[in-house]
């Protein structure tokens, strides 16, 4: 709890049941953001499946999707490039995140809306499928 709340209702009746109010709301918060995210994730691993990303394994508490891109580059950097400059999606190339196998692997994050998730699913599929 921060240090703002804990002043205004120290030495208050009220703090039971405005701190039980103010997690239950929280709690709300949390398990719709959990949900959409989960929505998100399942929705991009799907669709990333069907145009032929290899991913590497099952997404569990991340916000991104790390495939392999060997069916459709030898080069993660150029294709994030190609992807950005002729499609205009936004992917990370495997190179900003280590060394072993980088060029092999691009990073999708489900941070946006599911309809800017299906304008780049889209976009992908028009890319890599014609």
């Amino acid at each position: 709890m921060t240090a703002e709340i804990s002043q205004v209702v120290v030495g208050s009746d009220v703090w039971p049941s405005f701190l039980g109010a103010f997690l239950d709301y929280s709690r709300l918060i949390l398990e719709q953001r959990r949900q959409s995210f989960r929505e998100r994730r399942d929705f991009l691993c799907a669709s990333l499946r069907e145009i032929g990303f290899i991913l590497a394994e099952e997404v569990q508490g991340a916000f991104y999707v790390y495939a392999d891109i060997s069916g459709f580059s030898e080069n993660s950097e150029q294709f994030c490039h190609d992807m950005l400059e002729n499609y205009g999606v936004a992917i990370t190339p495997g190179t900003d995140f280590g060394d072993f196998k980088a060029r092999q692997f691009v990073r999708f994050a489900f941070t946006t809306s599911m309809d800017d998730l299906a304008l780049g699913v889209e976009r992908l599929r028009r890319a890599l499928q014609g």
